[in-house]
């Protein structure tokens, strides 16, 4: 039973939630999210 258990919670991880390891990455994700709104931000200053 735990092994079938271990198996769902790496399902889980597939829908979003972090696990170990995958932390760096969603850190670089929210980085190049903010620089992209930033960016967004930026432009619209420049047509005003």
């Amino acid at each position: 039973m735990e092994k079938d258990d271990d198996k769902g919670d790496e399902d889980k991880n597939e829908e979003g939630e972090i696990e170990e390891g995958d932390e760096e990455e969603g850190t670089i994700s929210r980085i190049y999210f903010i620089d992209h709104l930033n960016n967004s931000k930026n432009q619209t200053e420049n047509f005003n």
